[in-house]
C-alpha cells in the first residue's frame, strides 16, 4: 500500500480513531515526511510495513544549502573534536565542531575537516571508491592529506592535531575506542583531553538526531567541504526498535565512505553540550 494514502492508515491499526488518534497520526506523518529516517520508523512501526534496516539519512538539498563559510574567523575559538581513525588502509577523519548563535539566539555550529589517506595507493583508492582524492587534495579547502607509504600514518595524524590545537582552542577529542589507544595515549601527553567515544546506539542516536535537524533547519555550516559532502551523500541510519539511530554505510561491504559524518556526529556531542563527556554517556576511555 501506499504509505502516504491517509485512506490505508486504519487498516494496519485496528484501534484506529480509539485508542490511536488521528490527528496525532498526522503529527507523526508530518514529521517523516520531513525526515528519512523518521520515515522508516514511522512505515514500519506506524504501518507495518517491511522496509529496508539501513535508510538513506540526509536530504542532501538541505545539505547544500549549508554549504557557508564561518561568519567570523574561528581562529582561537574553542571547539570538539571528533576523530574517526582508519584501520591500515582507509580514510581517517577529524571534524572540529564550533559553537555561535544566530540572530534568533537559536544555536548553530561551524565545522572544520580533516582528512587522511596512504599516499601510496591514493590513485589506486579514486578507481575503487570512485571519488576524485587527486583533486581533492590539490583543493586545500577540503583538508585532505597524503600520508607517506601505504598504510595509515599515525604519526602524521598526531602531529597535524598538534598544529591545529596551536591555532584553535581545542577543548576535547572525541575517539573511537577501536585501534585507538596508542594515539589517545599520545594526544593525552600532549596536552589534549581525550575521551573515547564508543560508537553504539546509546552514545551515537543523540547527536545523530541533532545532526539531521541541524540540517534540515540550516543551522549548520560546512563551508561546502567536498569530502564531508561526499560522506553525507553516502551514510545511512540503522534504527533499533526503540527509535534510537546511529550512522553506518549503506552496506557492509560498501565502498562508499561516512568517516567524515561519524566524526562530525562525535564533535557533535561535545559542543552541543560544552562539556568533554558527550550526553547521552558513552563508555569514556581513561588515559
Amino acid at each position: 500500500a501506499d504509505w502516504e494514502d491517509t485512506k490505508e492508515w486504519p487498516k494496519a491499526n485496528p484501534s484506529w480513531n480509539v485508542t490511536i488518534k488521528p490527528k496525532d497520526f498526522e503529527v507523526s506523518f508530518r514529521e517523516a515526511k520531513q525526515s528519512l529516517s523518521q520515515e522508516n520508523s514511522f512505515r514500519r512501526y506506524r504501518l507495518n510495513q517491511w522496509v529496508a534496516q539501513e535508510t538513506r539519512f540526509l536530504n542532501m538539498d538541505h545539505w547544500d544549502a549549508c554549504s557557508k563559510p564561518p561568519r567570523e574567523s574561528l581562529a582561537g575559538k574553542p571547539c570538539w573534536v571528533g576523530l574517526d581513525l582508519a584501520t591500515t588502509f582507509d580514510t581517517s577523519a577529524m571534524v572540529a565542531v564550533f559553537m555561535d548563535k544566530n540572530e534568533d539566539g537559536e544555536r548553530t555550529y561551524d565545522c572544520l575537516c580533516r582528512f587522511w589517506i596512504p599516499g601510496e595507493n591514493a590513485r589506486e583508492r579514486e578507481i575503487r571508491d570512485r571519488v576524485p582524492y587527486m583533486t581533492w587534495e590539490k583543493e586545500k579547502s577540503n583538508g585532505l592529506t597524503f600520508t607517506e607509504g601505504n598504510v595509515c600514518d599515525y604519526d602524521k595524524i598526531r602531529a597535524d592535531i598538534n598544529e591545529f590545537g596551536k591555532q584553535y582552542n581545542v577543548k576535547s577529542i572525541f575517539i573511537d575506542r577501536w585501534n585507538a589507544n596508542q594515539l589517545s595515549v599520545q594526544l593525552a601527553d600532549d596536552g589534549f583531553n581525550i575521551a573515547g567515544f564508543s560508537q553504539g546506539m546509546a552514545a551515537m542516536s543523540a547527536p545523530t538526531k541533532l545532526l539531521e535537524n541541524l540540517v534540515s533547519s540550516g543551522r549548520l555550516r560546512h563551508n561546502g567541504n567536498k569530502i564531508l559532502t561526499s560522506h553525507a551523500g553516502n551514510v545511512s541510519v540503522r534504527t533499533d526498535p526503540a527509535g534510537n539511530i546511529r550512522p553506518v554505510k549503506p552496506s557492509k561491504n560498501s565502498v562508499q565512505r561516512v568517516d567524515g559524518i561519524v566524526a562530525l556526529i562525535m564533535g557533535l556531542a561535545g559542543a552541543s553540550t560544552q562539556s568533554g563527556i558527550p550526553s547521552p554517556t558513552p563508555s569514556i576511555l581513561v588515559v
